[in-house]
Parts: structure tokens; sequence; C-alpha cells
């Protein structure tokens, strides 16, 4: 009797493994192309949300106009509705060539509220506008800068726009930077304790030339005035100064966009002229006492080492409006003394002169648990858009 051999054939076992990868592939397209089911959910998503605040803003223009039908309804007045709906510090409405702006801060999505009730979607800020065209109303808007700092895999929720001067528009990271998004070259002593992911310390920072190790160029460009007064000396703050303004170490944040700057965090002087510009009614100044520190206060030609301001509930500059994960705020390159840097706390800009209870000073300084916000300075023209497609200023 013949023996009749089963089994599959190489043949029949190629044509089997092309079909799977066949289907394998429509599979991975229709899950992942852009018409495919995450696109379609994220996309369903961010429609649901827009619904969402638009029915807020409508609900606040109708609750506004029935106490106001008389009269004028203005940005304050939809504000107010506004609060009373979705609580505060959720929204901010201001005046737009006779319309109201309305802006949610936790989305970046703005709305444009018509004298008739219609609302146009806006959308987050891209960054399209000439530099010339980015006033106080536009500091603290979000802008897709296509960095993603906190890992949520969005990156319209990253960066605000911090202040415009000179053709060049400033951009502040909007939180605290991740403390493994810290440079290498910088991230001597950055804190990896459990429960301190937002905190930058200063602990062995290597001696070095002080003033003498800041590039002039970029202290102009970011307002850094120090090195007006000559001071080139190894001040242990200023061993970190030279740091937070070395443009090559904090590079990545650049972009690869054609002559933008980044540095590791605010002057005080960009700080304060941020802050003066959107709220010209309660100015802050500062001065510098040649060879030694800053000053900053209320009132012309300041006399103290701190003061307190307030906060507005303002996120561009207290991105929380109280301690987060145990960081108590962000350094500001404004040297004071020889062993502190000046740093932002809600409602509060000034010099830190405490240390850490459970920790021995260092040779080096060492001070409270603190955040540092990356700060790019963006050109007026450039060749183009980067990968991300953020055209930078062209006139």
């Amino acid at each position: 009797m013949r023996k009749n051999d089963s089994g599959v054939t190489l043949i029949a076992l190629i044509i089997t493994i092309i079909v799977l990868l066949i289907l394998a592939g429509v599979t991975i397209a229709m899950i992942m192309g852009d018409n495919g089911i995450l696109n379609q959910a994220t996309n369903a998503k961010t429609q649901n949300t827009v619904g969402e605040e638009k029915e807020y803003i409508g609900l606040a223009y109708s609750a506004a106009f029935s106490e106001y039908y008389d009269d004028e309804i203005y940005p304050e007045d939809i504000q107010y509705e506004l609060e009373n709906m979705i609580g505060e510090n959720k929204t901010e409405c201001l005046e737009s060539d006779g319309n109201i702006l309305v802006k949610f801060l936790e989305t970046g999505n703005r709305y444009i509220l018509e004298p008739n009730g219609n609302i146009i979607d806006e959308g987050p800020l891209v960054y399209t506008q000439l530099a010339s065209q980015i006033d106080s109303n536009n500091y603290g808007d979000f802008i897709d800068y296509g960095i993603d700092l906190n890992d949520d895999g969005d990156t319209t929720n990253d960066w605000k726009i911090f202040y415009a001067e000179n053709g060049n528009t400033f951009i502040i990271a909007a939180d605290y930077l991740l403390v493994d998004k810290v440079p290498e070259e910088a991230s001597i002593g950055k804190v990896n304790t459990p429960g301190y992911d937002y905190s930058v310390r200063w602990l062995s920072i290597p001696p070095n030339n002080g003033a003498n190790d800041i590039d002039s160029e970029v202290a102009n460009k970011f307002k850094f005035t120090w090195l007006e007064y000559g001071v080139s000396n190894n001040d242990r703050n200023l061993c970190v100064s030279p740091i937070l303004l070395n443009t090559s170490i904090w590079s990545e944040f650049a972009n690869e966009i054609e002559g933008a700057e980044a540095i590791g965090t605010p002057t005080l002087e960009m700080f304060i002229a941020s802050w003066n510009q959107k709220y010209n009614d309660s100015k802050l100044y500062y001065t510098v006492i040649e060879g030694e520190n800053y000053l900053v206060g209320n009132t012309e030609n300041p006399t103290e080492s701190s003061t307190v301001i307030d906060s507005h509930n303002d996120t561009l500059y207290f991105p929380h409006l109280g301690s987060y994960n145990n960081c108590w705020g962000y350094w500001l390159v404004a040297p004071w003394r020889s062993n502190y840097l000046m740093d932002v706390q809600v409602g509060y800009v000034g010099a830190n002169t405490g240390y850490n209870n459970d920790v021995e000073p260092s040779a080096y300084y060492e001070g409270l648990w603190t955040g540092i916000r990356p700060v790019v300075c963006l050109p007026e023209t450039t060749n183009g858009a980067n990968d991300y497609g953020v055209w930078v200023l062209e006139k």
C-alpha cells in the first residue's frame, strides 16, 4: 500500500505568512493610520471638548445677556458667568477688536465671542503671528512649539508666550521642567528623590570664572544686566548663572530653529519685563548693587531682596497656585550675595535664604526644592518651519 504524505508545503506556508502580513498591515492601518481608530478617537475627543467649551460660552453669554440686555456685555461679565459654572482659574476673557476673546487655560483653546452671541472657534495658538502683532494680551497663550515637556503625548500644552521685544518672541515652559529633561551638562545637583520630580538643586557645581563665563550677547538678549557692573568673580551663585545662561547646554529646546536660542530659566529682568507689560498698574522694579546682588520691589530703586506681589491667579508666572510635588517655585537667573539665587513662588519674588533642614550645606549653592523653566528666544525671521510645522516669525 502506498503511504500518503500529509502536511503543509513550503509554498502554502509562504502564502499563509503573506496573508497574515497583509492582514496585520490592514489592521495596523485601521488602528494607527491618518483615518485610523486612534486618530478618530482623538479627533472625537477634541471635538467633544470644543463642543463643551462653546456650550459654556453660550450659556455664559445667555446669562450675561439676560442680566444686561440693554447694555453692552464686557469680558468681565462673561468671565464672571464662566467662573460661576466651571470655577476660577479655568478661563480668561479679553477684549478683542469689539469682540470678546475667551481662552480656556487648561486646553489652550481660544474662541471669539461676537456681540450677537456668535462663537468662532480659533483653536490653540499656532506660531504664525508677527512679533509686532503679539501684545500683552497674548502673554500666557499656549503655543504648539512641537516639544513635549510633560510626556503626555500632546505638544499644545507645554509652552506659553512669555513676552515680545525687538522683533523677538520669547516663549517659556508652561510648567517646571521634569528632572529627566534637564540636560546632562546641567544635571549636577538635580534631584531624583521620589516626590521631588520637579526640583533642581545646585549641590556641587564646579568652580568657574563666574561672570567671565557668560556670553555678553546672550546676556543682552535675555536681559541679564549683572554684566554691566563689571562683576567677574566665582561667587557660588555665579557658578550657577553661567550654566543657566549657556545656550549650548539648553540648545535642544531651541528645536533646531535657525537663530533660536534657549536658556535654562528666566532672568529676573525678563520676568519683570513681561509682568510690567501685562500688569501695568502693579509694576515691579529691580536694581543691582555693584559687585554684589539684585534687589527687587514695587517702587523704583528698591532696597529689599524680595517683594510680595499679587499673583492675579496667573499661571504664566505662577504655574501652580500652591506647592506642587514638594516644589516651591522656580529659579530666576538673578544672583544674590554669595549663597542664593532669586526665585519665584506664589505671590513672591526674591532671594531665597533658606536651607533644607535635612541637608547639610555643601561648598556650593544648596537651597530649597525649586524648579526651572526653560525660555526660548525665537527670532523674527527664519528660512521656514521646523519638523512640527510651527512657523517662526517672518515679515
